[in-house]
């Protein structure tokens, strides 16, 4: 297994560096391969750290400079996995949502109005959900095929599939 190198000062002026460098080459040179913009003008422009890093290593490997591709793509790598861990926490609870509402859904004989569903349903928490929550789990179950969305005179009525 190799090791990954780590962000640390050390790192973090050499790569500094090698990118004032390769900018005043390109800027001496009217380099075509990166835009003669300055580190001040792209501060402006607001980018997520993830695209910074990806910029930061297609910079280094336009210069020749390879030594930092593993220490980048382990910084970028743990960004994903953050990001995918926190958006598997949010649909866990909003797949948890759409079951209740679904089972209390299961419940009712006929079709129903959001508003009829949270007044005849058994489920204590499905009763306290808002409307505009119950409508867009409604909503998630239609596109997925479980449930049957039908208009009459202009008011959504819901059933199983």
């Amino acid at each position: 297994m190799q090791r990954v190198s780590k962000v640390t000062e050390k790192n973090l002026k050499k790569v500094k560096k090698v990118l004032d460098s390769h900018l005043k080459i390109c800027y001496n040179n009217s380099c075509k391969k990166t835009k003669q913009t300055s580190f001040k003008e792209k501060e402006k422009q607001t980018m997520a750290k993830k695209d910074n890093f990806a910029t930061i290593k297609n910079i280094l490997n336009d210069c020749g400079h390879n030594e930092f591709d593993e220490m980048l793509d382990h910084e970028i790598e743990l960004l994903t996995r953050k990001r995918a861990s926190v958006n598997s926490k949010a649909q866990a609870e909003t797949a948890a949502r759409m079951e209740k509402v679904y089972n209390a859904l299961a419940e009712m004989d006929k079709a129903v109005q959001v508003s009829e569903l949270k007044k005849l349903t058994s489920d204590e928490e499905v009763a306290e959900y808002n409307g505009q929550r119950i409508t867009a789990l409604l909503g998630k179950l239609v596109n997925s095929g479980r449930a049957i969305r039908t208009e009459v005179k202009g008011k959504a009525f819901y059933s199983i599939a």
